[in-house]
């Protein structure tokens, strides 16, 4: 099912899910819910409990039809860098690359959560310098986020910065500077977030909150990021000035272009098939990761696990679950037969039992046709009689088993095969483990169970996924699986 996308600033949540009409992407939804002073400050979740509200309106108003969510963060409080790997084959550049990350990116390993993207400029063939990108955030800064999400139902399976939301919009623009101009319900201070996008990618990006004279520090914070960006990478000029934003105006642009002599646009120019008040470049851009699909999406992430990997865990995830509800589904229809085979056992023991009483009353005499009629009934009821009853020697009762095999499972274990064996011998149990502990742990409380005689865990070993596959062999107790009668 396809993902939506979640925009957090200071000032507000947007939501949107892009659609195909006429083979042209189009928003099928977008909402916005406005967030109080002092929830989200420099890009940090202050009050979880307020934003947890806030973010349940949001769901409310959406009606999402899944829980995959690409979610895009304030840029204030994620460090982002460029490096530059020259002789590595691209085959070995993910190896590399997590083996000196630390090097490359403040805090250690247990202090960030990080993410990385090649630059697929044209010229990078296989033998030239690979060029990546990467980023990182606090966990302390990350989880608070994690928390309200895992509460709110939203399963997030990307999570990047803002740049890399809005360049995604442009594609290979050259020297371009995008301002996002933010501003609350007072309308001072505004949050403005400046990118300069060269190659497809945000060569710099920059979140300033601008307090007391906002168009004054606006102007003095664009100039100290052009200079720095033109003599960092040895340019002459910026290109285009594209703004966006609530707070964006015509009078903006004509300072910006009588300041720098660059041509300003408006991005509802641009993109005027998309133009709504709600939409901004960043939500956009998430929007256009969140329809794109998950399978081949090698874009940067900051969540623990890669999207590619996410995709994966959730795929093995619903196997599991269709495996446990195959198991579930085979139990309620062996009670069914079960059950059924008993009420036919009765059935046919009460119409003996009203073959016999009518053959009370009837006279005892061999010319009589009626009792010659109620004995042939007879000799075909009670070989029917007898088969039932050898059935039912034979039935084995594993439901009761298999409930309390079901109840033992600890979180982290899901059974993928059961093989239900006759009474003397052994049952086997195969499955994923999560973790060796939860696999101990199952293993010991099946050894607790009043049906189990021994129990052997022959076989576990760690696949490609660090999941446990495990098989389990229990000898069950001489009586565990006699049929209970009457």
């Amino acid at each position: 099912m396809q993902a939506s996308a979640l925009e957090i600033s200071q000032f507000s949540l947007r939501a949107i899910r892009l659609g195909r009409v006429n083979n042209t992407l189009k928003p099928v939804s977008i909402v916005e819910q406005p967030l109080p002073a002092g929830i989200i400050k420099n890009g940090l979740l202050k009050d979880e409990n307020a934003f947890l509200d806030h973010l349940a309106k949001l769901l409310k108003k959406f009606h999402s039809p899944g829980s995959s969510w690409v979610v895009t963060l304030p840029e204030a409080g994620i460090f982002s860098m460029y490096r530059v790997f020259p002789g590595i084959p691209s085959e070995n550049l993910k190896e590399t690359i997590e083996m000196n990350y630390l090097n490359f990116l403040p805090g250690g390993s247990q202090e960030i959560f990080w993410g990385w993207q090649e630059i697929g400029l044209p010229q990078n063939k296989k033998d030239t310098p690979k060029e990546v990108m990467l980023s990182s955030i606090k966990k302390a800064d990350l989880n608070p986020y994690l928390n309200c999400f895992a509460k709110a139902g939203i399963t997030p399976i990307a999570i990047e910065p803002k740049s890399c939301s809005v360049a995604r919009v442009f594609g290979q623009t050259q020297n371009t500077l995008v301002i996002n101009l933010d501003k609350s319900e007072q309308n001072i201070p505004w949050i403005m977030t400046a990118t300069i996008l060269s190659d497809g990618f945000p060569r710099l990006a920059r979140e300033v909150c601008l307090e007391s004279q906002p168009m004054e520090e606006l102007l003095r914070v664009i100039r100290n990021l052009l200079n720095f960006y033109l003599i960092e990478k040895k340019e002459t000029e910026i290109s285009t000035i594209i703004l966006d934003g609530k707070a964006s105006s015509p009078a903006i642009a004509e300072n910006l272009k009588a300041t720098f002599g660059v041509e300003v646009k408006f991005a509802t120019d641009i993109f005027r098939t998309f133009a709504n008040q709600s939409l901004s470049l960043a939500l956009l851009g998430a929007g256009l990761r969140a329809a794109a699909g998950q399978r081949e999406d090698n874009s940067l992430s900051l969540l623990p696990v890669g999207t590619q990997e996410a995709y994966q865990e959730k795929n093995t995830l619903q196997f599991l679950r269709g495996i446990t509800n195959i198991i579930s589904i085979t139990a309620i229809l062996f009670l069914v037969l079960f059950f059924g085979a008993i009420i036919f056992y009765f059935w046919l023991a009460n119409q003996a039992d009203q073959q016999l009483a009518n053959l009370v009353t009837i006279n005892q005499s061999k010319s009589d046709p009626k009792i010659t009629e109620i004995q042939t009934i007879l000799k075909d009821v009670n070989p029917k009689i007898e088969i039932e009853a050898k059935l039912e020697d034979q039935m084995t009762a594993w439901s009761p088993v298999l409930k309390q095999i079901t109840a033992t499972m600890p979180a982290g274990v899901a059974l993928s095969q059961v093989s239900l064996a006759k009474e003397d011998q052994p049952l086997s149990l195969v499955g994923l483990a999560e973790s060796r502990e939860a696999l101990v742990t199952f293993r010991e409380n099946l050894s607790k169970q009043s049906f189990v005689d021994s129990l052997q865990l022959p076989s576990s070993n760690i696949n490609q996924d660090n999941v446990i596959n495990f098989t389990i062999t229990i000898t069950l107790k001489k009586d565990a699986l006699l049929v209970s009668r009457n």
